[in-house]
């Protein structure tokens, strides 16, 4: 039960994060996400620390910090891929698609769209190959 509460938490300060992002307030909401995550490492809640680390690196995206956002959505790749979660392992590859496109290194970016479409096409998830 304590862990379960622990869990309930750690997703309202998303919450709280996603908000702050909402309307602005990038470091707010990089607090909120931050405390999360530690409270889904303690716990051992990897699907809570991916989504953490996505917010996170989304934030860093938005910021025009790209490396920091390479960082976060790599770690993210990382537990994605440890729980073999294919969704969120296409999002990730979205995301560091973009993240370089936007660096300018196009043949990475181009990398990672591709094993993007290569999971959304295993998963039938023709909504997303566009």
């Amino acid at each position: 039960r304590k862990t379960r509460d622990k869990i309930g938490l750690a997703e309202a300060l998303n919450k709280l994060g996603l908000t702050y992002c909402d309307i602005g307030y990038d470091l707010r909401a990089m607090d909120y996400f931050e405390q999360s995550l530690v409270i889904c490492e303690d716990n051992a809640d990897l699907y809570g620390q991916a989504v953490c680390l996505q917010h996170l690196g989304n934030v860093f995206k938005m910021q025009k910090d790209n490396h920091l956002a390479i960082e976060f959505f790599e770690r993210c790749l990382g537990v994605r891929t440890k729980v073999g979660d294919k969704r969120g392992i296409a999002d990730c590859h979205d995301s560091l698609g973009l993240v370089y496109y936007d660096l300018g290194s196009y043949g990475r970016s181009v990398q990672h769209y591709s094993r993007s479409l290569d999971f959304r096409v295993d998963l039938g998830d023709l909504s997303s190959e566009s």
